[in-house]
Formats: structure tokens, sequence, C-alpha cells
């Protein structure tokens, strides 16, 4: 096999025997996807059109050909068993994709933003994250017989799971939704850091601050945007150090944040 620096995730092909795929990095940082059609005795490279460190794989058990590659670049789309790719969302940092084994166009991609969910085989995504304390999403688990359930293991705050949804009403009515823009900075700050938010004219934006534990420490007061920003500079002195959470919600879409307060 080829020098690799790490190998993150490895998927077998489920309608081709002997057939393997495995993503990873090299030294260099670049991304690593390697196929091996006798069960690794020979490997070869692959991934035209992939980019980034791969950290998932996951193939279709009802399509042929059809795996999905979580990078820290986003995620990618094959329908060829892992020759070309396309990227899907507009998210980044992919460590986990799960697919529906019942219906594959049902698909939720767990993100450094949240967990993001597809009805259409990846052309919209919805993002998922009410409940989530850490929206910093290390795996994903999907049970598809009932009953149905989607668990995710976040960064910080344990496992969390939700349940995905089951009928044509419910699969038709999910929207597009595109990641809401925040910066916090300087980010580790000491007494007082900024938070900006990217919003259309006319749209309220709301911003509360807790701990990991989930106990509320502090809302800030609601902004009506004149822009195409809205912007807070939150005065930290007193409150303590350590890791804590922003919940942002610009009109029906929400969005969380991290700042570390240090000394």
């Amino acid at each position: 096999m080829d020098s690799i620096a790490r190998a993150n995730t490895v998927a077998f092909d489920p309608f081709v025997p002997n057939r393997i795929l495995l993503g990873g990095d090299s030294i260099y940082n670049y991304k690593l996807l390697l196929v091996s059609s006798d069960l690794g005795t020979s490997w070869e490279h692959t991934g035209n059109g992939l980019s980034g460190i791969v950290y998932c794989l996951v193939p279709s058990v009802r399509t042929p050909g059809l795996f999905y590659a979580g990078t820290n670049q986003g995620l990618f789309r094959s329908t060829d068993g892992g020759v070309n790719w396309s990227r899907t969302g507009t998210f980044t940092m992919v460590r986990a994709v799960v697919i529906d084994n019942q219906n594959d166009s049902l698909i939720y991609a767990g993100t450094s933003s949240g967990v993001y969910m597809s009805t259409d085989a990846g052309v919209s995504w919805q993002a998922v994250n009410e409940g989530l304390v850490i929206p910093d999403i290390l795996s994903l688990a999907f049970r598809s017989n009932a009953p149905r359930t989607v668990f995710a293991g976040t960064n910080g705050s344990g496992a969390y799971f939700t349940t995905p949804p089951t009928g044509v009403d419910e699969l038709a009515g999910s929207v597009e939704v595109e990641p809401i823009q925040v910066q916090v900075l300087p980010n580790p700050a000491r007494t007082r850091f900024s938070l900006t938010v990217a919003s259309p004219a006319g749209q309220t934006v709301q911003a509360v601050i807790y701990e990991p534990s989930g106990r509320l420490i502090r809302q800030l007061p609601p902004r009506l945007s004149s822009g195409n920003t809205v912007s807070w500079l939150v005065d930290w002195r007193g409150a303590g150090r350590g890791v804590y959470f922003i919940r942002i919600k610009a009109g029906a879409v929400e969005q969380r944040a991290r700042v570390v307060i240090t000394d």
C-alpha cells in the first residue's frame, strides 16, 4: 500500500465484491483516496474532483456506485464508485455522513456547525440543530428500522438523537437553508469580543450565550439589520474564563458559534 499519514476511513463497495475504498490524508496534508479491487492486495489512487482531508466514506446500499465523502472542505458525492466527485452543500468540515437504508435520498451530514439533512440526495439541505448544545459533530448513526432514529455525537456535550422524517408530506416540506456566516473576534478573547453576523437588511437577529452545560449566561439585545451585517461588542469582564457557546437566530435560520475566554 502507498505510504500514508492517516487512514481515517474505510468502506466496502456493497455491490462489487472485494472492492474497498480508503480515505485519509498524505504526509503533505493533501486528500488521499485509494481503491483496491482485490481486498487490499494492491491499491491505486482515485478521487477526481475530491478535495480536502477525507474523514468519512459512506456507500449507498440501494444505488450501485453512489458514495458520499466528508472532508475538511465539505461534502462530496460520487455516482461511479468513487472515481469522480462533485461537491454538495455549502458547509465545511464534514466528519460524519449517514444515509437512510430505506431511502438513499435522505442523508444527514455532521459538520463543525451542526447537523444538516437532505431529502433530495444532496440537492438542498436543511439545518436540524434544535436542542444541540455544542454543534461540532464528530459522529452520526442512523437506525432505519422502527423506531427510526438518528444519533449525533458531539465534541464536548455527549450524544443527541432526533427522529428523521418518515412521510411524503414531511419530505416534501423540507427547504434549503444556507448556514449563517458568523465571526467572533478575537477568539480566544480576554475581556471583550465582537460578534458579527451576516444578515439581509430588515431581518432581526438574536443571540444568546450559554455554558457547555446548557445554562444561559447572557441574552444579547436583538438587532435589526440595516445592511448586510449586525454586530455586538460583548463585554465579558467578571463573567469568568472558559469555553462558551453562542446561539444565533436570524429569521428562521439558526447557527451556533464558540468563544474561548482566557485570563
